[in-house]
């Protein structure tokens, strides 16, 4: 379900305190509001929500083959 909301560009497993790491990109701090409160926040079993924002992007090179 969180894989088809468009504003989702990764969606990964992880372990530690959370259980999903979501890269997503909005227009300013109100989209993402929306996004989780809207979107993100209405899907069954999301308990929970923190957000952090990249200020500054040092390296973004997808072409890396792991």
């Amino acid at each position: 379900e969180i894989c088809k909301i468009k504003n989702v560009l990764e969606v990964h497993e992880i372990s530690g305190e959370w259980d999903i790491l979501l890269k997503v990109k909005v227009k300013n701090n109100r989209e993402l509001r929306d996004l989780e409160i809207e979107k993100i926040g209405k899907i069954q079993g999301i308990k929970d929500l923190a957000s952090m924002i990249a200020v500054k992007t040092i390296k973004d090179d997808p072409r890396i083959v792991i």
